[in-house]
């Protein structure tokens, strides 16, 4: 058995006094229990900033890492652009060789008696032509086709480069050096 003693008792102010102590109790207790509250409210608004900053964060990085990624197709594009460009322009300053082939063919001997047709050499507009010829009368023919009309309207610069004979084979180079006119190429 407990015995208390109140040694208060004899107080006139007991009862306000302890009516005091129980409010200021409750008012620990309320206080406790709001603190406790707060802090519970305060460490799940700090966690919701968390998750919201590391999903803030990775939508970031993903943004970035695809913009990077266009700015490395763009300079790609930009790249085959400029080689395209640069192609065209080689494409539009270079003479068609094929017409110019088919041109110096039309009028040159290829493979006959009266001649072979040997080495070509294309530049932009001119052409060195190096044939092979078994007799004198077949380079004659040959000259011939050089002075007519059609070749003269087909070739501007035309010019006998060399001539040469070789005993043991008994035929005759010719180098012609010719020079292509613009609305032929």
């Amino acid at each position: 058995m407990i015995i208390g003693i109140n040694l208060l008792q004899n107080q006139k102010n007991y009862k306000r006094l302890e009516d005091a102590f129980r409010i200021f109790r409750i008012s620990v207790v309320l206080v406790a229990f709001l603190t406790f509250l707060t802090l519970i409210i305060i460490f799940s608004l700090r966690k919701n900033a968390d998750q919201t900053l590391v999903s803030t964060i990775k939508t970031r990085d993903t943004i970035v890492k695809g913009i990077q990624q266009r700015e490395d197709q763009e300079a790609q594009i930009l790249l085959i652009q400029q080689k395209i460009e640069s192609m065209n322009k080689i494409l539009s300053e270079t003479p068609d060789y094929a017409q110019q082939f088919e041109t110096v063919l039309a009028f040159m001997p290829v493979s006959s008696e009266s001649g072979k047709l040997n080495i070509i050499n294309m530049d932009n507009n001119t052409a060195q032509i190096n044939m092979v010829f078994p007799h004198v009368s077949a380079l004659t023919a040959c000259l011939q086709t050089v002075d007519s009309p059609s070749f003269q309207s087909t070739f501007e610069d035309i010019e006998l480069s060399t001539i040469s004979y070789t005993d043991p084979n008994k035929k005759l180079d010719v180098e012609l050096n010719v020079g292509f006119k613009k609305d032929h190429n």
